[in-house]
């Protein structure tokens, strides 16, 4: 990875373990199959990121 990176001048981005994204989409795609199911908003999408210490700038949405 760090020859690649080094070759195209990019910089490494956040990386999460297994864990925190199984833990995410569990909380994530909850509820997704119900017919009354509607997709949350930014400010409820942030929450949910929030929720498993995925904060900052790459996960922001709503710009503030």
């Amino acid at each position: 990875m760090t020859r690649w990176l080094e070759a195209t001048g990019s910089q490494r981005g956040y990386v999460a373990s297994a864990q925190t994204m199984y833990d995410l989409s569990v909380d994530w795609y909850a509820g997704r199959m119900a017919e009354a199911w509607i997709p949350p908003d930014a400010t409820e999408a942030e929450a949910i990121f929030g929720a498993h210490d995925l904060t900052g700038e790459f996960w922001r949405l709503t710009g503030g």
